[in-house]
């Protein structure tokens, strides 16, 4: 995939960096197949300094205007190829989810929901 995609990898990261200062990659903490933290890494879709917390938790002034578009199209997710490849995530899956987010983190345990690889989209999207 990365062979077929490195062009808009590169558009994408070179949008980022020339509309926004910071780095064009961005990295987050999440929980991954059983419990376990992993790196999850997307094109930066905010401006510096913005609190880390879910999308919807944040203000939509956070948003840049490149990653506006990256978030609707959903291109901001395709950096994620690489945790695809380090065998983290899958194409398909439940989203993993962030380390604050513990009530959330119980319940999935509780369901079994941990023991699987998440994925870059879920079934519900496709």
């Amino acid at each position: 995939m990365i062979v077929i995609l490195w062009g808009v990898l590169l558009g994408a990261w070179l949008a980022v960096k020339l509309t926004s200062p910071g780095s064009g990659i961005f990295t987050q903490q999440r929980i991954g197949k059983g419990g376990l933290p992993l790196n999850c890494y997307k094109f930066r879709t905010m401006s510096l300094g913005t609190k880390e917390a879910s999308t919807h938790e944040v203000t939509a002034d956070s948003v840049t205007t490149v990653g506006q578009f990256s978030q609707k199209t959903q291109i901001d997710e395709l950096p994620q190829i690489w945790n695809i490849l380090k065998n983290e995530l899958s194409l398909v899956g439940r989203s993993p989810c962030l380390p604050v987010q513990r009530e959330l983190m119980s319940a999935r345990s509780e369901l079994g929901v941990l023991d699987e690889i998440g994925g870059i989209t879920g079934w519900a999207q496709i």
